[in-house]
């Protein structure tokens, strides 16, 4: 059994943890689960593939955005979880997670660590370039909008946005899943979308988790935009 260390910075919303581990920094390799979502590994005495640290993006959003954290050993899914429960979180905090962690489930085998094998494939370079593009249109469209809107809420969903065309632009065709759940936070009530125009546009957030759909998203974000009405006002 052992006791993974957890760490949070809430300047970035970043979380990491590490388990003590034998392994030489040499010997020790890293990987992208996604685009939020870096893991280091090392191999055991059996060969398999033991985590040894993690470090995950938009971390508090993600904790609440069950569908986001599917590529994490369940041990991290549960800790990170457990992690956000306490009462205070602090500007800067480390702790042991609640509970000791049997270091076999840590064993995590190829296939789970191999983006081939996972849910989610990898998207085209022209894909997230276009998909980013239909992002940063709407963020600025947010910033132009005239009259009385909730200015804090639509930046917030403003900056939102370009937190995710960043991350498409740089993930190299690997989903965000961190980023769009941090989108889907920022659009729930007072910003300045239709019921309707809200619905549509969190299925195409949804969408963006799965890269293999993009072609078809980068159209009906386009589209959305294009039809986009700031005149009205959801107050929610």
């Amino acid at each position: 059994m052992v006791s993974m260390r957890m760490e949070y910075q809430p300047m970035g919303d970043v979380l990491s943890g590490s388990v003590p581990s034998d392994a030489p920094l040499e010997s020790r390799h890293h990987e992208e689960l996604d685009a939020d979502t870096f893991v280091e590994w090392a191999h055991d005495d059996s060969g398999d593939r033991r985590l040894v640290s993690f470090r995950m993006l938009h971390a508090r959003t993600r904790t609440h955005d069950e569908q986001t954290l599917d590529r994490l050993p369940e041990p991290i899914k549960a800790s990170a979880r457990e992690f956000f429960i306490a009462p205070t979180i602090q500007a800067f905090r480390v702790q042991p997670s609640p509970d000791s962690i049997d270091i076999g489930e840590l064993a995590v085998p190829l296939a789970q660590l191999t983006l081939a094998d996972i849910s989610a494939v990898r998207g085209t370079a022209l894909d997230a370039e276009m998909l980013a593009d239909e992002l940063h249109r709407l963020s600025d469209a947010l910033d132009d909008l005239p009259g009385s809107v909730d200015e804090v809420r639509v930046q917030r969903l403003a900056h939102a946005l370009r937190e995710l065309a960043s991350a498409l632009e740089l993930s190299e065709g690997l989903a965000a899943p961190g980023a769009t759940a941090a989108v889907r936070a920022a659009v729930r009530g007072g910003v300045p979308f239709t019921s309707g125009e809200r619905r549509a546009f969190l299925e195409l957030i949804d969408q963006l988790d799965d890269p293999t759909t993009w072609p078809a998203v980068v159209r009906s974000l386009e589209t959305f935009i294009d039809e986009f009405d700031p005149g009205a006002m959801v107050k929610e």
